[in-house]
Order: structure tokens, then sequence, then C-alpha cells
């Protein structure tokens, strides 16, 4: 493909690691393939101790499917760089993906601990608390991430349809009009969410 041929053509002329990282970011934003594991494996012999390419060896690892792998890859990145946030999040979306929500929810705490300002963090935190059985801790860190990003409508979303399995359905629908009126430009906002919840639009 044409970018596989750019981002080749840029290590050929250079070879740092820079211009490495900057040519995989490219090719895995389009994602995983042959031609980005081929590069991937080349930095890794060139710069084996990069913490750079361990995370992107690491995301490429995710994207395949191979959540054991990623999540071991992304922490021997976390060995060089312990106050990294965005790989401890990336450990526990692995960690989760391979069902181990203790450790998925260990890896979020401390990407929190290090960014707690992120709300995509607050929202990995509330899925786990989820599934993990406690509404209430879920409902929190929903909380949490609504406050910090006021345009998003997922949180007040799935707050929403928690509220609802739990019988709240007054709260849900008054959530649901907050959805709305969120995201004027939807006009399905509301009759999706009254489907998601299984409640008659009036």
């Amino acid at each position: 493909s044409g970018a596989s041929d750019s981002a080749h053509r840029a290590v050929r002329a250079d070879g740092s690691l820079d211009t490495y990282v900057r040519a995989l970011s490219a090719l895995l934003s389009a994602g995983p393939g042959r031609d980005v594991s081929y590069l991937c494996r080349e930095a890794e012999t060139r710069f084996p101790e990069s913490t750079e390419v361990k995370r992107i060896r690491g995301n490429l690892e995710y994207g395949e499917g191979e959540y054991l792998r990623a999540s071991a890859t992304f922490a021997s990145a976390l060995g060089d760089a312990p106050d990294d946030p965005v790989l401890w999040y990336s450990r526990g979306m692995a960690d989760e993906a391979r069902d181990d929500l203790e450790s998925a929810e260990e890896a979020y705490d401390r990407a929190l601990e290090l960014d707690p300002d992120e709300p995509e963090y607050w929202i990995s935190k509330a899925a786990v608390r989820e599934r993990r059985g406690d509404n209430r801790g879920a409902v929190r860190a929903l909380d949490r991430a609504a406050a910090l990003d006021r345009t998003r409508t997922y949180p007040v979303i799935r707050k929403a349809m928690i509220l609802s399995s739990e019988g709240r359905v007054p709260e849900a629908l008054h959530l649901m009009e907050t959805a709305a009126r969120m995201d004027p430009g939807s006009d399905r906002v509301r009759e999706e969410i009254e489907e998601d919840l299984a409640i008659p639009a009036e």
C-alpha cells in the first residue's frame, strides 16, 4: 500500500528511533497487518529497549486479539516507564479483554492515580466495576467521567442503563433526556436509549 511504501522509505532514509515510531504509528492507525508486524520486528531488533516500540508492539498484539501477550508487553514497557498512565490504561484494556478483571482494575486505578482528569480511564473503571457487580461503584466512576467531559453522552447513557436495570426508571428517563439535550444534532439519541432500556417511547 502507499502508506506502507512511505513508511519503509522513511526508515530506510533515516533509520532513527523517532522515524520508526512515526512510521509504525501511522501503519498501526490503519489496523494490524503484515507490514506493521514486519516493521515492528525490525524496530525491536534495532531498539530492543525502546518503551515506544514496546507500546506499539502491545497495541499491535491487542489489535490482533493476543490479549495475554499484549498485557505482558505493556508490563515490560511499564518496567521502563512506571509513571506512564497510558501504558497502565493499555495494560488494563488487555487484561479486561482476557477477563482478568482484578488485574484490569488495578491497572486502571494506577492510570487514574497518575492522570485523574482523563474521562476514558473513569469509563473503563466503571465498566469493570459493573462487570464485578458493583453498580454503585460504576455509577460513581461514570459521574466522574461525565463531570470531566460534559459534551460526552456515553457516561450518561450507561448510567441510565444501570439505573433502569435496578428498576429506577424515572431517573433513567431523566438521564435519557439529558443525553438528548447534550447531543441535539442526533434525533435518534432518545429512541436508541429507550430501545436499549426496553422502554416504550411516549
